[in-house]
């Protein structure tokens, strides 16, 4: 059996108070990261074996997911009051990705946009969006206003 690592990374608030936990899975024997294998393993770790509560302390958990696990239906397996749906930077948006993500707002599900870099092609994603992670060291300032402001 490979093994493998299980971490948990603290999402702060302003008030520099925990408010998630970012789960995230690593291979330990290989230097190769399958997004969707992490993302299964993640998942299979979390509720199954050790239980999500466990892991976050009753707070939310922001998982990865690529395009292909949510046009799948994977976040159906998991408590949309307890998981972010969490979009990695590099996933092709699609119109069927973007009606998928819809459909998990409409079942109060929470969409964060990953290390956002702000494209105007990527409007409906954005406004369905609740929570934009910025990567500071990539965007210049305007940029960052510009999506502020979105």
């Amino acid at each position: 059996m490979p093994q493998a690592v299980l971490a948990r990374q603290p999402i702060l608030d302003r008030k520099k108070k925990t408010f998630a936990y970012e789960l995230l899975f690593r291979s330990i024997e290989t230097k190769k990261w399958d997004g969707e294998k992490a993302t299964a393993e993640v998942i299979t770790n979390s509720i199954e074996s050790i239980g999500l509560n466990n892991i976050t302390g009753n707070k939310p958990a922001f998982i990865n997911f690529t395009a292909k696990l949510i046009k799948d239906g994977i976040p159906d397996l998991l408590p949309s009051k307890k998981v972010y749906l969490e979009i990695l930077e590099n996933q092709k948006i699609d119109q069927i990705l973007l009606e998928k993500l819809r459909e998990y707002k409409k079942l109060k599900y929470k969409i964060i946009l990953d290390d956002f870099i702000f494209k105007k092609d990527l409007i409906e994603l954005v406004e369905l969006a609740d929570i934009i992670k910025i990567d500071f060291l990539t965007t210049k300032h305007n940029e960052r206003k510009q999506i502020k402001k979105k």
